[in-house]
């Protein structure tokens, strides 16, 4: 509990976090339901991090255009997508293995 206070936060634009990440050489996995790559099946590359959009239109043609691998949870039945935070929370625990 209370990460928060102990590890640190940046704020920064995203094209000078990709400028970082490139620099550094962290993939960047994107997100999007209409990526062909199912989670399952990805093994990130050490270091990585995981690249959000916003709940209603995710992320933008530009970011995924930017992303090393861009992943989709795969739905079933009726369900079209999953809240935000859920899907972070599937995709941060499979990649954290």
């Amino acid at each position: 509990m209370g990460t928060l206070f102990w590890k640190p936060i940046v704020q920064t634009s995203f094209n000078e976090f990709v400028a970082w990440s490139h620099e550094k050489n962290v993939q960047l996995i994107g997100t999007s339901a209409k990526a062909d790559v199912d989670y399952h099946t990805l093994i990130p590359k050490t270091p990585w991090v995981l690249v959000l959009g916003n709940e209603q239109k995710g992320l933008t043609k530009e970011q995924v255009d930017v992303c090393d691998v861009t992943v989709s949870i795969p739905m079933h039945g009726r369900v079209s997508s999953l809240n935000l935070s859920v899907a972070a929370g599937i995709l941060l625990y499979q990649f954290g293995k």
